[in-house]
This record gives structure tokens, C-alpha cells and sequence, in this order.
């Protein structure tokens, strides 16, 4: 997967608490994805989980984060909130190792090799 052509259609300029406001949706999504998961048995909802978490800690960072970080971050969150993405997670038993690639390569701009996901 060509991670920066997909990352570049959700990539939005952000201001801190902008960025902050996303932490509902990152919730949001995983709420849905649990009530998914209690009627299709192959929803990766550990992954969706662990994700949400890595989101979270690098949200818990962002008053360091530039601009281009922060656009980055937002990107990230974006991606993993929209469930009919390039492999859809709700669908797909594998529906959530494109968004741990996406968040992958978000950590490591962010110098945050210690969040990076792996998947089975």
C-alpha cells in the first residue's frame, strides 16, 4: 500500500484543540467497531483497540507536535475513523492492518518508534 498516497487525502490542518476534539471520534469509532465485533466474529477488534490506544498516547504528546505533525496526526485519526477505507474494518478479517500501517508510519515521523503496532 502506497501509505503516503492514502494518507494524503485525509491529512487536515489542525490547531491544537482541534486536534484534542478528535479523541470523541477516536471513541466514537471504537464503540461502533465493539458492536460490530459482537455480531461478526472475524472484526479485529483487539487491533481497533490497540490503535485507538497508540492514537491516544500520540494525542496525549501534540502540544509538541508542528504544524505538519499535528496535519499528520489528525490524518492518522481520520483514517482510522472512516470504516470503508482501503480495507474495509468492519468487512474484513484484515480490515484494521491498513489503518496499523498507516498509524505505523505516523509514529515513526513522530518519532515514536515505541507505538509501533504489529500485526499478525
Amino acid at each position: 500500500m502506497d501509505v503516503h498516497g492514502v494518507l494524503a487525502g485525509y491529512i487536515a490542518e489542525s490547531t491544537l484543540e482541534e486536534l484534542e476534539a478528535e479523541r470523541a471520534a477516536i471513541a466514537a469509532h471504537l464503540d461502533r467497531v465493539r458492536a460490530v465485533a459482537d455480531e461478526r466474529d472475524f472484526v479485529d477488534l483487539q487491533l481497533a483497540i490497540r490503535i485507538a490506544d497508540v492514537l491516544t498516547a500520540l494525542l496525549d504528546d501534540a502540544g509538541g507536535y508542528t504544524a505538519r505533525e499535528r496535519a499528520l496526526m489528525r490524518g492518522a485519526i481520520r483514517y482510522f475513523c472512516q470504516h470503508d477505507d482501503v480495507s474495509g474494518d468492519l468487512t474484513s478479517p484484515t480490515g484494521f492492518e491498513d489503518d496499523a500501517e498507516i498509524l505505523n508510519a505516523v509514529s515513526a515521523y513522530l518519532g515514536r518508534g515505541d507505538l509501533l503496532l504489529e500485526t499478525d
